[in-house]
């Protein structure tokens, strides 16, 4: 792990502070926000996902994609072009 110094509100660590000693899942401040940082960019990555899929999808129906007529291989290149194309892989 890396060490991260930020700065926060006062009023913002105190209402850390009351979760973390009101609620046995979280051993720490540390842990707490730890966990809700995961939390919020696993949701960001499933958005991401999300419309990444929708952009593919109508990328497959562009070139002519019929359902039931591509191949998953053939499938699987064009997503892979696009995500190239877009500098995500």
């Amino acid at each position: 792990m890396i060490q991260l110094p930020i700065r926060v509100e006062k009023e913002l660590v105190k209402q850390i502070d009351r979760i973390v000693k009101s609620n046995s899942l979280y051993r720490s401040r540390s842990d707490f926000i730890r966990t809700k940082l995961k939390e919020e960019v696993e949701e960001e990555n499933k958005k991401l996902i999300d419309s990444l899929a929708l952009e593919i999808k109508e990328e497959l129906i562009k070139r002519g994609a019929k359902p039931g007529l591509m191949t998953k291989k053939q499938k699987k290149e064009i997503a892979d072009e696009f995500l190239k194309k877009k500098k995500l892989i």
